[in-house]
């Protein structure tokens, strides 16, 4: 028992020492407190509740065994002016709990005044903790969940959680009541967002139905106004005007009455019924000047001002703009002058304050009339004048525009009339304009006129549309040409045909056998190529084989041990009948993005990995660029390519993807004189091996000409400069089997030769010839994060003549069907390669003749 005691008396020593010095006074917290924003509710009387609180306490206590406190802290007194204590018997023993719960108690009420609704909820927690016999006032439990209540309601407000304030009404309906009559405003909005027309009017017609208050039923119809149809109101409104039991007071009724009124100016103004508008002013007329509502004297202005009731109109537009200035008032009366012929009373009006921008803009607007009717006078400088000064005060609009640009071309100043009739044809696209714009530009800058008509939809695309399909023609691209006016270009018939183009490629590049050696067959090559206007699509499948000769026992690769050790598996010098897909597109035009997307080989020792890439190529009038990024496999060995085993402990690796981007421009310095910039830079990445980067940066320069026989034939030097960070050329682990010098260096010439189009064959060439230098620094051999270069990875340097030719053609063999061929040869100080192509494609409609871009592009991504 005494244990007991003494940590009884503990505990109630804690909660006695930290309350004691609290000091609050009863009388000091207002009987009120504001619980939200919309809602005020009475705080019950906290001297009530405290001292009933305390009654209970001691009550419950008797016949407890309560502690004696050497020291107890001091209990603030009741004023005797408020509600009397509960007075203890005569010679009854003061019980500290009842005091410290009262205290307490007085505390939180503080806190519900302030709304620190968390905190009290929180402190009554500890409370019961503390004494599980007490319990908070009932009168703070319901506060309490008022305010949760609340909370979650807001919260479903802010996120328009509609769903979850229908909810709350079905759960809780005490909530939705006539006291808290905009809880159900919320439900009626929850209702209006979920399209229930029917559930919002039974929410409003319940509040009218059941409420007491006129305000609140004022209210309530007012907002009413805002989510349902007229007649639903009208029915509303009915059955208030015929209630007999709860009716409004005849005030109440008639303002409701006058708001339904309103109601029906409003739509009918917004409808533009002015009938209505007109038949209802009598009814409203002292009201709105009572209450100087300038909005509706606006309404009833308009209304009048349409029926030609110029005098009635006039005053509700002075009366509007009298209670309150605004500028569509002052428009209103300068439109009213203007139609009344009182130009310079609406002038005069606007320049009294030209630092008002409604000024400004009615300024403008008369302006603008009085260059309207100059137009028509055929004042040509007039109009011009009147618009200048008109366009310091507001911008003109597009029918002005088009009246600024005649004026302009009239007077033979074709620049302003240009950029007038374009910004009117650019939103506007007439007939008249477009041809407007056509005479402008003409005479100034043909190159405008023509990026406009292809830039914009609308009548001077038809006036150009020879034009355009010339500019393509001319440009080589034929499938746009044909599309645009095939009646133009007979020779091209055919050439948007859908296509199956078949064939079969070798290439075989020379170095150690088993290593680097490389020889590749595409076979066979299977493509369906298909074409509607400027757009190019292809799908290809081909068929791949690769083989790198014998490798020697005890060879240095994968994970060498450095010993004559033998192979535990199977080296890769070889891969037979992969799979390799490729879909490419392209839009033909001045600016002509271009993408492709595929796999590499399947059948690999690392799988197939995503190639592709995707540019543009935007043709400029004395020139080109080409921007590109691209993902592509490095084909110089078996192990870059598709990967390889490590004959010694069967791991694969290899299989590298050189990623990045490509910047090239092409300048015509002369007609018959070009130069050219590239730069490319690429991260080069792989399974177990280093990383690496490259960049490469060109430039060549070339002289042209041309003959009746050929579209081009030119010379002219070049110079290339390349880089990676290290030298991953070798076979270990964490090495690519890829060429890559720290320094190469490039100095030759290139000479090429296209035929001309559009005839039975199509013909092109390319020869390189020149000088080669490289440097590539010593490597690591194992581990790979090693710095050391080893003894068999040291550094070497190479230097000789390089030579490049390739030779492709394509003839058309019959109306259906073409055939041709290529080949290619390649020589340099690191390696020799030579390869050949076989090509056919078949058409669905009948071809007349061949284009340079019928000549597949395999050769050329050979070498990317």
């Amino acid at each position: 028992m005494n244990t007991g005691k003494h940590t009884h008396r503990r505990t109630l020593l804690s909660l006695l020492m930290g309350l004691g010095t609290a000091g609050v006074l009863l009388d000091s917290i207002p009987a009120q407190a504001e619980v939200d924003g919309t809602e005020t509710q009475a705080l019950p009387n906290l001297q009530d509740e405290v001292m009933e609180s305390r009654a209970a306490r001691q009550s419950n206590l008797i016949g407890n065994e309560i502690p004696t406190l050497d020291t107890q802290a001091p209990v603030t007194a009741v004023p005797a002016t408020t509600t009397p204590r509960v007075q203890a018997s005569k010679g009854s023993v003061s019980n500290p709990v009842s005091e410290a719960l009262g205290r307490e108690e007085l505390r939180l009420w503080q806190w519900m005044r302030l709304t620190e609704y968390d905190k009290v909820e929180k402190r009554i927690a500890e409370l019961k903790m503390e004494s599980p016999s007490w319990n908070p006032p009932a009168k703070m439990i319901e506060l309490l969940d008022d305010n949760r209540n609340r909370k979650q309601l807001e919260r479903a407000k802010a996120t328009s959680n509609w769903a979850a304030i229908q909810k709350m009404a079905q759960e809780q309906p005490s909530y939705f009541n006539c006291e808290k009559y905009y809880n159900l405003w919320s439900l009626a909005d929850a209702y209006d967002a979920s399209g229930d027309k029917d559930a919002v009017e039974r929410v409003y017609s319940n509040i009218m139905n059941t409420c007491a208050s006129d305000n609140v039923r004022l209210q309530t119809f007012q907002r009413a106004q805002l989510q349902l149809d007229p007649p639903t109101l009208e029915s509303m409104l009915a059955r208030e005007q015929q209630r007999s039991s709860n009716r409004m007071s005849k005030r109440s009724l008639a303002e409701i009455e006058a708001n339904m009124t309103r109601s029906r100016v409003l739509i009918a103004a917004r409808e533009g019924n002015d009938a209505i508008v007109l038949s209802l002013i009598p009814d409203l007329a002292s009201k709105v000047t009572a209450d100087q509502d300038a909005g509706f004297a606006m309404i009833f202005g308009w209304a009048e001002f349409r029926a030609s009731n110029m005098t009635e109109a006039e005053r509700w537009f002075r009366l509007a703009n009298q209670w309150k200035p605004s500028s569509e008032s002052i428009k209103a009366m300068a439109n009213l002058y203007s139609s009344t012929g009182r130009l310079d009373e609406a002038e005069s009006l606007a320049r009294t304050d030209l630092r008002d921008p409604t000024m400004r803009d009615l300024l403008g607007s008369i302006l603008t009339q009085r260059a309207l009717t100059a137009f028509n006078e055929e004042n040509y400088e007039a109009t011009l004048k009147y618009f200048d000064e008109a366009d310091q005060y507001t911008p003109r609009s597009l029918d002005d525009e088009a009246v600024y640009g005649w004026s302009a071309y009239h007077l033979g100043q074709y620049d302003k009339s240009s950029v007038a009739f374009e910004k009117a044809y650019k939103d506007d696209p007439q007939p008249d304009v477009a041809e407007g714009l056509y005479y402008s530009l003409k005479e100034t800058d043909m190159s405008r006129l023509e990026r406009t008509a292809r830039e914009e939809q609308g009548p001077l695309k038809e006036i150009l549309e020879t034009r355009s399909s010339e500019e393509a023609y001319n440009a080589g691209d034929y499938h746009k040409a044909y599309a645009k006016a095939p009646e133009k270009y007979p020779g091209l018939s055919g050439i948007n045909s859908p296509a199956l183009l078949g064939g079969l490629l070798f290439h075989f590049r020379s170095g150690d056998s088993g290593l680097s050696q490389l020889d590749t067959q595409r076979v066979p090559i299977l493509a369906v190529e298909g074409g509607y206007s400027s757009h190019r699509a292809s799908l290809e499948l081909s068929g791949i084989s690769l083989s790198a000769g014998n490798m020697s026992e005890s060879e240095v690769v994968g994970s060498y041990p450095g010993l004559d050790q033998s192979y535990q598996y199977e080296p890769t010098t070889e891969l037979s009948n992969g799979t390799e897909i490729l879909f490419g597109y392209r839009y033909d035009g001045s600016i002509a993005p271009y993408l492709h997307f595929g796999q590499t080989p399947s059948k690999g020792a690392l799988g197939a990995r995503t190639q592709g890439d995707l540019g543009l190529d935007y043709r400029m009038t004395r020139g080109s660029l080409k921007l590109e990024m691209f993902r592509h496999p490095v084909k110089e060995s078996i192990l870059s390519y598709t990967g390889a085993y490590d004959p010694y402990s069967g791991v694969a690796w290899g299989g590298v993807d050189a990623s990045g981007f490509l910047a090239s421009t092409y300048l015509n310095l002369k007609d018959d004189m070009g130069m050219s910039v590239a730069i490319k830079n690429a991260s080069y990445t792989g399974t177990m091996v280093a990383d690496n980067k490259m960049m490469e940066f060109s430039a060549g320069a070339k002289k042209i000409w041309t003959s009746d026989t050929w579209d081009e034939l030119s010379i002219g030097p070049n110079f290339t400069f390349q880089r990676f960070d290290e030298n991953l050329s070798k076979f270990t682990l964490g090495h690519g089997g890829y060429f890559s010098p720290q320094q190469l260096f490039k100095y030759g010439g290139t000479a090429s030769a296209i035929s001309g189009d559009l005839g039975d064959f199509v013909v092109a060439g390319k020869m390189d010839l020149g000088f080669q230098q490289h440097k590539q620094n010593c490597s690591p051999l194992l581990p790979l994060s090693s710095t050391n270069c080893s003894e068999l990875y040291l550094e070497s340097t190479g230097s000789g003549m390089y030579m490049g030719l390739e030779l492709m053609g394509m003839v058309q063999a019959d109306t259906n069907a073409q055939i041709g061929g290529g080949m290619f040869y390649g020589m340099s100080p690191e390696f020799n390669e030579f390869g050949f192509m076989l090509a056919f494609r078949l058409t669905m409609e009948k071809r007349k003749s061949v284009v340079r871009a019928d000549l597949p592009d395999w050769i050329t991504r050979v070498h990317q």
